[in-house]
């Protein structure tokens, strides 16, 4: 074409050595255009090689990996599993078995996947999104969104749990993701263990056997482990044997134990039958207190014992009738009964109601001086009562313990006394009270009788709420608890650090130097009006131990396996805080480790520990660390994308180096024509 251009044009011979000139130019120009061409196709080379043999992420090993480094293969992961009871536990947690990962698939997920539902688990809390803790081999671990890393491909091992649910581990990190929250862990439930103890003979007489029976049940949810029985005999009551019931019971004349620990499962019971000999005269009332408790704790702490109450009857003055009691048909004439009833018997702490304490004379001979008497359970106290033949209530004088105005009752008469008492505090045990009358005869005979009327009554159970019913919305540790007895919602955990090198006394936030002092203060507040026991304040420090070491625990334990520090246990009262610190000291140099892909929070030149809240403490790195950090802003273009620009410039070099050729021929051609060959 060049040529057929150049025949056109007028030519003087005399410029032939001008086309030699640009006949030279236009040969340089292909060779420039050559061994562009040339490094074009060394970039092509070099992509394909990036494409075939991709860059393999760092393989530095994380504080957060279940797995340290991750694994390669399916074997590797399983092999793992097999061999560390810890590892082996966290999969557990999830449902997932070692021959449930040999099985899996291999697989290449987004961290989005699954509708953004996937929730990876690690030993690290970092404050992430959906950041919650999970509970496994007795530790706390910490799970949280996939995506809170951001979104990227990942490759992991995918199969189904013993629940046939969805599970995943990861090749990096070995870490398990479920596909939403695992649900919590169901905490060992407790006993309720409820003791009752009645007597053969309530009124018995100086001498005479009689004999308790101690039933302990456990009413559940929880069984109960390590029980055991105590019941000391009051003074004028000697123990003489016992039988039946479990641990091995054993008995003196003052007190009755179990040798042995015994188990009691849900709704099951056992039966103490305890003979015991009246060695005092009456009258008088004898209380006998018997208590099981179990080690493994109770619900309910309030009907632990039972108590049987003797009213011990004055024995028949009368000579040769001694063995009978005073008031006995066959020891004097006259005769008493007192019947007590109420109309309400099922109240709340704080309701008020009334006792009718009907008397009458039995005998057959007036009785000229009656006096009742009603002693008070702990739960009730009496507040006003109508006394015989008045008309309006007056207030008692002892709210514990009534005895009325002394009256007359004429045989076969009766007379009414009404006595108001009020609930003060609640209990799951029935309260059964008890009121008596006592009547002298003119001429010395006595005549009297006991009876007594049963209530039940709900409270709440915590210290200075007994005026509450249970299901009320004040009967709760703190304002989170679903119960009374949840009293672990109630710690609210704070963290605070302090530069002591550069007095910076909140160092969240700030800067620190190699060989910086920085002390940690770790608080937990019980926010509840509860005491919480046995509480432990401990912190994974696996990021602040990326750079700084421990120079005073304080009291605490570390952990180097797990980079957990814990410190001793011990109780909280309500609205008191416990308070723990731990001082560590900056490494010098600075360790510039770049970061593990399986854990981008790790050896980020940050010190991260959250403890309620999230402190981070920045470190200043070296031109490498900030390379690698300014990396991670710049466009992720990869090797498909390199591929396709270096194709469309080779082509374009190619198609301008190939008309360069071709341009010098024709001009060779025509330098050769014009010229003769010379």
């Amino acid at each position: 074409m060049f040529r057929k251009l150049l025949s056109n044009l007028p030519f003087n011979p005399s410029l032939i050595h001008q086309l030699t000139f640009y006949s030279k130019r236009m040969k340089k120009e292909s060779s420039i255009r050559r061994m562009g061409a040339i490094f074009i196709v060394l970039a092509m080379f070099i992509q394909f090689a990036a494409v075939l043999s991709p860059a393999q992420p760092s393989v530095a090993s994380s504080s957060n990996d279940v797995i340290p480094g991750g694994f390669s293969s399916r074997q590797q992961a399983v092999n793992w599993c097999n061999g560390n009871a810890e590892i082996r536990g966290i999969y557990a947690r999830y449902g997932i078995t070692c021959a449930a990962i040999g099985s899996a698939s291999v697989v290449t997920r987004n961290t989005h996947d699954y509708g953004n539902q996937m929730y990876s688990l690690g030993r690290l809390p970092y404050g992430k999104a959906g950041e919650h803790p999970v509970y496994a081999n007795g530790k706390k671990y910490y799970a949280r969104l996939v995506s809170s890393w951001g979104r990227y491909n990942f490759r992991a091992l995918e199969g189904k749990t013993t629940a046939n649910k969805t599970f995943l581990i990861m090749f990096d990190c070995g870490n398990p993701i479920s596909i939403g929250k695992l649900p919590p862990i169901e905490q060992p439930k407790k006993p309720d263990i409820a003791t009752t103890k009645t007597v053969s003979n309530a009124a018995p007489l100086k001498g005479q056997t009689f004999t308790y029976t101690i039933t302990v049940k456990n009413n559940g949810p929880g069984a109960a482990t390590g029980a055991g029985v105590r019941d000391e005999a009051p003074s004028g009551v000697d123990f003489v044997s016992v039988s039946g019931g479990l641990g091995s019971p054993r008995v003196t004349a003052r007190l009755l134990t179990t040798g042995t620990k015994f188990n009691l499962a849900v709704g099951q019971s056992t039966t103490y039958k305890v003979v015991a000999r009246l060695t005092v005269d009456g009258p008088l009332r004898l209380d006998n207190t018997a208590c099981a408790v179990a080690s493994n704790g109770d619900t309910n702490g309030n009907n632990n014992c039972g108590t049987a109450i003797i009213l011990v009857r004055p024995v028949c003055p009368l000579p040769g009738k001694s063995n009978l009691p005073l008031g006995d048909p066959n020891c004097n004439t006259p005769g008493l009964k007192i019947e007590k009833t109420t109309s309400n018997h099922k109240l709340k702490v704080g309701d008020t109601f009334t006792y009718q304490l009907k008397v009458t004379n039995t005998g057959d001979v007036d009785l000229s001086k009656v006096l009742v008497r009603d002693v008070a359970p702990g739960h009730l106290e009496f507040t006003e009562a109508k006394e015989p033949g008045a008309s309006d209530f007056t207030a008692v004088n002892d709210k514990t313990d009534y005895v009325s105005k002394q009256f007359s009752l004429a045989k076969g008469k009766s007379i009414t006394i009404e006595l108001k008492a009020r609930v003060i505090s609640g209990t799951k045990d029935p309260i059964n009270n008890e009121a008596c009358a006592l009547g002298y005869t003119a001429g010395g005979g006595v005549a009297g009788g006991c009876d007594k009327e049963e209530i039940t009554v709900e409270a709440c159970g915590l210290p200075g709420k007994e005026n509450l019913p249970p299901d009320s919305e004040e009967c709760r540790p703190c304002a989170d608890s679903e119960d009374e007895n949840d009293t672990s919602v109630c710690i609210e955990l704070s963290k605070q650090a302090a530069n002591e090198t550069q007095n910076i006394s909140d160092a969240n936030g700030t800067t620190a130097h190699a060989g910086d002092t920085i002390t940690y203060t770790l608080r937990a507040k019980n926010t509840g009006s509860v005491e919480v026991k046995t509480f432990a304040i401990e912190e994974n420090i696996g990021d602040i131990l990326d750079y700084a070491d421990v120079t005073d625990a304080h009291g605490g334990t570390l952990d180097k396996a797990t980079n957990i520090i814990k410190w001793p246990a011990g109780s909280i009262a309500g609205g008191v805080t416990m308070e723990q610190k731990l001082t560590v000291k900056v490494k010098d140099p600075i360790p510039q480790t770049t970061k593990s892909s399986s854990n981008p929070g790790t050896y980020d030149l940050t010190m991260t520990n959250v403890y309620g809240n999230k402190v981070d403490i920045k470190l200043p790195g070296n031109v490498v660390k900030t390379t690698e950090q300014v990396t991670t802003t710049l466009p992720n273009t990869g090797p498909g994308t390199s591929l396709l620009i270096g194709f469309v410039v080779t082509t374009v070099i190619a198609y301008f180096f190939a008309r360069s050729r071709l341009m010098v021929t024709e001009l060779a051609i025509a330098r050769e024509e014009y010229s003769g060959g010379f």
